[in-house]
């Protein structure tokens, strides 16, 4: 397994965490990550970014 799909699987369980509320919104682990990954490939990091935002923002309306 290379580098940027342990990148890949440590987003991915992160996101997951935070859409099923085991993981807090304010860790800023996921912004290492995805800094980490834009290294290697910046448009999959953008991708995950975008879709961490849509959880986040999904978690809040849940929460309002």
């Amino acid at each position: 397994m290379g580098i940027e799909d342990t990148y890949r699987k440590k987003i991915e369980g992160f996101i997951r965490g935070v859409r099923m509320g085991t993981k807090q919104t304010d860790d800023d682990r996921i912004h290492t990550l995805l800094n980490g990954l834009k290294k290697i490939n910046v448009g999959l990091a953008e991708d995950y970014l975008d879709e961490y935002i849509k959880v986040v923002n999904q978690q809040r309306k849940l929460v309002s």
